[in-house]
């Protein structure tokens, strides 16, 4: 198995393998460990392998991942669309469903999700997800799940739409989106704006779950910082 993903109540551990090679039944790619009664499970989805190809909310019980195949269920969709499965209702939420007539091919890989499923933050090069989007190449992204609403994030705090090549971490509580252009920028939902958090940074980064705490590579040494910015970064 590989790309395995805990959610956060540690009560259940998703990976991505063939449930053949692990003695199971069923169809997909997704299987789950169940902590408490130490079984294994296939969850009937086909994850595309590329890292990180889905996430998982607090409960475990939904998942957002880019689609290793068309869903059936809607004609519309294509392989690699990015979907939140919610596994006690068994439906499928279109994440980066554009806003016109216009079905462009796009990578959709890499998602975070907060800890009760409302907002997705997530990495596109469709074009058409937003009304305006001046950036002619990759991009993030936040959809809300309670609006339906898709919002363009990857935008400097002077208004500068930037190209969007790094790993992208949600905080738990879904207030803070982490992400990196010439060092950490943090969007804030609440205030809908971009923050300048350090002058350098690279992609191995993470917020924790109130937003208060970052962590990022830079130079070979890991460094923790918070948001807002403190005057001195400790590192480790």
């Amino acid at each position: 198995g590989h790309n395995p993903v805990i959610s956060g109540d540690g009560k259940f551990v998703f990976f991505l393998a063939e449930p053949n090679d692990l003695g199971l039944e069923g169809t997909g790619n997704l299987i789950v460990y169940d902590v408490n009664s130490k079984t294994l499970s296939t969850v009937e989805l086909d994850v595309e392998s590329g890292y990180p190809g889905f996430a998982v909310t607090n409960n475990g019980k939904k998942i957002v991942f880019a689609t290793g195949k068309k869903i059936e269920s809607i004609p519309d969709s294509d392989r690699g669309d990015l979907f939140v499965y919610d596994i006690d209702s068994e439906e499928f939420t279109w994440i980066n469903q554009p806003i016109d007539e216009f079905k462009i091919p796009s990578d959709n890989r890499r998602v975070s999700i907060d800890s009760v499923g409302r907002y997705v933050a997530f990495q596109s090069s469709a074009p058409n997800l937003v009304e305006v989007d001046d950036n002619d190449d990759e991009s993030f992204f936040l959809h809300d799940l309670q609006t339906s609403q898709t919002k363009l994030i990857s935008i400097t705090p002077d208004g500068t739409p930037f190209f969007a090549n790094s790993w992208i971490d949600i905080s738990g509580n879904g207030k803070f989106v982490l992400f990196q252009d010439r060092g950490m920028l943090v969007y804030d939902v609440e205030l809908e704006k971009t923050i300048q958090l350090t002058d350098d940074g690279n992609n191995s980064s993470g917020i924790d779950f109130d937003g208060k705490l970052i962590s990022f590579r830079s130079g070979g040494q890991v460094y923790v910082s918070t948001n807002p910015p403190p005057d001195n970064i400790s590192k480790d």
